[in-house]
């Protein structure tokens, strides 16, 4: 919606979406349309934190016949902004649970919350927190998967998946979120992107 261009890769990643709850009709998408409207009001003016603030309510109500898209919009959002690292935890949590903790993306995802609850800056107060929510992530993503207890079993499957390769899962994420909107973003990632950019210059 917002003018970005259009990726052409492929996507090998095939993500099944829930079905919107029986009985799900038009009326309730009328308040909704509202939010979006206003959230790509708050791209336009760059107010990323308000912006984060409408995905998070969108990508959390059950009434919302989006949410895997609002979900996957607010951790690119959180991936890319100056935000606490909780707030990215969050978000990719969020991910996991529409997708399902058992789907080839979850543990890219816990692998990808853990590292920045550990190492993302500015985050200091809040880094415990975000560490042990990403350790319960991975914790329900491992039980889903039918990981064997234990350390080893644990570092085998780490391995296994390539969880100890940042490079390779942030790729792996990046890319799923992508399939997860299919084309339909609600605020100008390019906008976002070249603030990213400038603060890294």
């Amino acid at each position: 919606m917002s003018g970005t261009t259009e990726s052409k890769k492929t996507f090998p990643i095939s993500i099944s979406m829930p079905s919107p709850p029986p009985g799900l009709s038009a009326p309730p998408e009328t308040p909704w349309q509202e939010k979006i409207l206003y959230l790509t009001e708050c791209s336009e003016k760059r107010n990323w934190e308000e912006a984060l603030k409408v995905l998070t309510d969108l990508s959390t109500s059950r009434r919302f016949p989006h949410t895997h898209k609002a979900a996957a919009q607010r951790a690119w959002m959180a991936l890319k902004s100056n935000v606490a690292a909780i707030a990215v935890v969050t978000a990719l949590r969020e991910v996991v649970m529409t997708i399902g903790p058992q789907h080839e993306l979850a543990g890219p995802m816990g692998a990808l919350a853990y590292f920045l609850a550990r190492h993302r800056k500015g985050d200091d107060a809040g880094r415990e927190f975000a560490v042990a929510q990403a350790q319960q992530m991975l914790h329900l993503i491992c039980e889903s998967q039918k990981v064997p207890e234990g350390e080893q079993a644990f570092q085998d499957w780490v391995v296994a998946n390539r969880l100890n390769e940042p490079d390779f899962y942030l790729s792996k994420v990046i890319d799923g979120l992508e399939v997860m909107v299919m084309g339909d973003w609600w605020f100008d990632r390019n906008a976002l992107q070249e603030e990213l950019n400038a603060t890294h210059q």
